[in-house]
């Protein structure tokens, strides 16, 4: 981006310098542990009991965002040797580390919010897994929106030329950042500057899960809906605009012009919608039946083992019902943690059961991991058996 007055993109004093972009994601994370507090409280929950949360899943995210670009684009970094091209995802290139430069917020979100529940599950059983990630899921996006003006600093990730007039009151500093050669050198068109539209839509979703849905509508809505709600709000708002980003910016494999972010985008509106639909089938019918969605999870495997094997490998080999059977599959077998895992690592799990599937006829779990606390329901032995034990 070749623009009148370029912001500096780090700061510092003499050879110790600190991006903007680090500085934004890192204020971006702040704020959401903050928020997330503040919401835990709320709940009734110990708010400080979260801050070893936040040091596991921030982390992970910033792993997770690098991993995820570097798998989507790997042709940037492919040199045709396996360790090379590891050291150049890391940031190396001929022996000299030269800064990390690439991050999909998608991978992040999903490596972070995995790490996350798998540390609830493990570490915090005091506290309710959906109760928290209710609390802490919608913050993410104001994270996202401050992580932006990152993208802002580093003059990147903004959309094509359009006419400058709409957003001059926006004031003339603007305007020249966001002048860029292959607009106009006057002003008069300018690049459409995706990161504060992105930002302010994420802020309005925040504003409206958070104090509509979850404060005004919060006796209609059950545990988890609000994290759904997350992922169908950002699922959307990326769907809408990713085809608005230059060409430059929009990740696709080998410059193929298919739009990762954006199939990823419509797999978290899925995703969203999935979750919602699954938390109200659960209160509004399976309760009804003594039964719960833990229940309905355990049944599932054994329903697709039925199936004819031809069926199984055809939903194993679509992407999108191989991720999800991947998830619900190792779920079914009572494999919290290696179905967790299954949500971003969904293209590895998706290869590696295509092959079990197609060579060894079944799937495979591939790690082992908590169980589910299978619930007990009271039958009318039980409870005559309950008295006995009582009078005794």
């Amino acid at each position: 981006m070749n623009n009148i007055l370029a912001l500096p993109k780090t700061y510092g004093f003499g050879s110790f310098q600190v991006t903007f972009y680090a500085t934004f994601i890192l204020i971006g994370a702040l704020l959401a542990l903050i928020l997330s507090e503040w919401r835990v409280k709320q709940r009734g929950y110990n708010p400080h009991d979260i801050e070893n949360l936040f040091l596991v899943a921030f982390p992970m995210g910033l792993i997770g965002a690098r991993v995820w670009y570097c798998v989507w684009q790997f042709h940037e970094f492919n040199t045709g040797n396996f360790w090379t091209t590891l050291l150049a995802c890391l940031g190396v290139y001929n022996g000299h580390f030269q800064g990390i430069s690439g991050l999909a917020i998608q991978g992040g979100v999903l490596f972070g919010v995995t790490a996350g529940i798998i540390f609830l599950k493990k570490r915090r059983k005091n506290m309710k897994i959906l109760d928290i990630v209710d609390s802490c899921v919608p913050t993410i996006l104001v994270a996202q929106a401050i992580g932006r003006w990152g993208n802002f600093f580093n003059q990147e990730v903004y959309g094509g030329c359009v006419d400058a007039g709409p957003w001059r009151w926006l004031g003339q500093w603007f305007i020249d950042q966001m002048t860029v050669s292959s607009c106009s050198s006057d002003g008069s068109t300018i690049a459409l500057p995706l990161f504060l539209i992105e930002g302010s839509l994420n802020i309005i979703g925040f504003l409206i899960i958070v104090f509509v849905l979850d404060k005004a509508l919060r006796k209609y809505m059950k545990p988890g809906v609000v994290a759904g709600a997350y992922f169908i709000w950002y699922g959307t708002v990326r769907m809408i605009l990713e085809p608005l980003r230059n060409s430059d910016y929009i990740m696709s494999p080998n410059n193929s012009g298919f739009s990762t972010s954006k199939f990823i985008a419509i797999l978290f509106i899925v995703l969203g919608v999935l979750v919602i639909a699954g938390i109200y089938f659960n209160h509004y019918y399976l309760k009804k039946k003594n039964k719960d969605f833990t229940t309905l999870l355990l049944a599932y495997a054994p329903k697709f083992d039925s199936l004819s094997r031809t069926t199984r490998i055809i939903l194993t080999a679509i992407p999108v019902t191989g991720w999800l059977n991947a998830i619900i599959y190792r779920f079914s077998k009572d494999n919290f943690t290696a179905a967790l895992f299954a949500i971003p690592f969904g293209l590895l799990y998706w290869i590696m059961d295509l092959i079990y599937m197609i060579c060894e006829d079944k799937m495979g779990l591939w790690s082992q991991g908590q169980k589910f606390n299978k619930p007990v329901y009271e039958t009318s032995s039980n409870k005559e058996e309950s008295n006995k034990d009582d009078e005794q």
